[in-house]
């Protein structure tokens, strides 16, 4: 509902406030099975709202000015790179004169990012835009990246890893052993098998 309306946060957290103290009262005092569900059902709606307000910030404006133009940024690679059949696509956190945004590039296959590579990279800075589907529907793109924070796109930028290893320690190493796992299983299983089992895992 909140990424549909605009929900006042001070009357999110009143319904939390006092779903919570019903979830005391009921369970404690009164006893009853039924309201012990709806004030678990109005909590957890609240604290969704509440989260959805967290993570829902609006596009910096030093990047907001930079929309459609060439620019040349520096960034880290935050996610895993997803391989699709003609490119690649880069998930960088970027920073510039203090304010950070989560961009997607679209890369070459040609070379072999990883996560945790400190970029820099040149191109043209734009904003992601809705499509048509095959099917003939309309696949709204903007707030499907946006539900990761990812608010600009980059199309085949010229790319440069400055450095290695800029990322979380756990996730590098699962990410890793990921790689490795996936490497040893295309040796025993063949492809098409493989590219499912490698989806799935």
């Amino acid at each position: 509902m909140r990424s549909l309306l605009s929900v006042n946060i001070y009357f999110a957290i009143l319904c939390g406030v006092i779903s919570l103290a019903l979830l005391l009262v009921f369970t404690f005092i009164l006893k009853h099975k039924w309201g012990i569900i709806a004030s678990v059902f109005i909590l957890t709606f609240s604290l969704g709202i509440l989260r959805f307000h967290v993570v829902d910030v609006g596009a910096p404006k030093v990047f907001e000015s930079q929309v459609g133009q060439k620019v040349s940024l520096a960034g880290v690679i935050i996610d895993e790179p997803s391989t699709g059949a003609n490119n690649q696509k880069l998930t960088v956190e970027v920073e510039d004169a203090g304010a950070k945004t989560k961009m997607l590039l679209s890369t070459s296959l040609d070379e072999n990012y990883k996560y945790g590579d400190k970029i820099n990279f040149e191109g043209v800075f734009k904003k992601p835009e809705n499509f048509l589907t095959d099917q003939g529907k309309i696949f709204d793109y903007i707030n499907y990246l946006r539900k990761d924070g990812v608010l600009y796109v980059m199309s085949f930028p010229k790319v440069t890893v400055v450095s290695e290893g800029s990322g979380n320690f756990i996730k590098s190493t699962l990410f890793s052993a990921k790689e490795k796992f996936l490497e040893k299983m295309n040796l025993a299983i063949q492809s098409p098998e493989s590219l499912l089992m490698g989806g799935l895992i």
